[in-house]
């Protein structure tokens, strides 16, 4: 799934680049003062641009994706094991980026299994928990931070949804 994801990016953004030079080659052209409207010319450039983005949405390599990816806004979660070392930055109001792609689920019960899956009951001499149980809940409100994969997942019982990359999000408790 995610070699999809970053095969469709690329090609979005290969297409964009490539309209966008054509825009820059034609403006830097020494006969663009012939260009009557010149704001009609930028305007067919950002709809085509625009036609473009709409396209991958639609579909992808004859895969139609009409309807089989919708934008996400509601609550969804992920479980996973840390340390507590992994969880002393993170405290009530800390700001975060996502940076990377990031698989979760509608299902709470989805992320505890995935959480309780790999865990190691190892206790240091202190006796205290050396890896931990951590279910993460994040509150998507950008209907463009994340996408319902659930239709199209390998997993669709574990219904998934696929945050972005360079998604923000504020830490409300710990």
């Amino acid at each position: 799934m995610l070699s999809i994801c970053l095969r469709l990016r690329l090609l979005k953004d290969r297409r964009i680049q490539f309209v966008s030079q054509t825009l820059l080659a034609t403006l830097d052209d020494k006969n663009i003062d012939e260009v009557s409207e010149p704001d009609k010319l930028l305007q067919t450039y950002i709809y085509y641009i625009k036609s473009i983005i709409d396209e991958f949405k639609q579909s992808y390599d004859g895969l139609r994706l009409d309807g089989l990816l919708e934008n996400f806004k509601s609550k969804v979660y992920r479980g996973m094991i840390i340390t507590s070392d992994d969880l002393k930055p993170y405290g009530k109001g800390i700001k975060l980026l996502n940076k990377a792609f990031m698989l979760t689920t509608k299902d709470r019960s989805v992320a505890e299994d995935f959480a309780e899956r790999d865990v190691i009951h190892r206790k240091s001499v202190k006796d205290e928990h050396i890896k931990l149980q951590a279910i993460c809940t994040y509150e998507i409100v950008n209907d463009r931070t994340a996408l319902d994969i659930g239709k199209i997942s390998e997993y669709s019982n574990e219904q998934e949804v696929l945050i972005g990359p360079y998604s923000a999000f504020i830490v409300p408790e710990v």
